[in-house]
């Protein structure tokens, strides 16, 4: 092996033929800047995160459930 060959870096790339609309640009993103795909993935998972709590939070309290005092209640 040559010293060139050695130091190569490897790319692993999957055929987006198989992917189509969000997912293909996903995919697109990663192979172009690994970074990039890190970066606004966090973003991403953080802000579905918050918004799916936001979401339960209020259906909780929709239902009466208190979840801010720690008082158990009996009706």
């Amino acid at each position: 092996m040559t010293a060139a060959v050695k130091g190569a870096e490897l790319l692993a790339q999957m055929r987006s033929s198989l992917f189509q609309g969000w997912a293909e640009r996903w995919l697109a993103l990663y192979a172009k800047s690994p970074f990039q795909f890190t970066v606004i993935t966090i973003a991403v998972v953080v802000t579905v995160g918050a918004f799916l709590g936001m979401i339960t939070d209020f259906i909780i309290k929709r239902l009466g459930i208190d979840l801010n005092s720690r008082e158990v209640r009996e009706k």
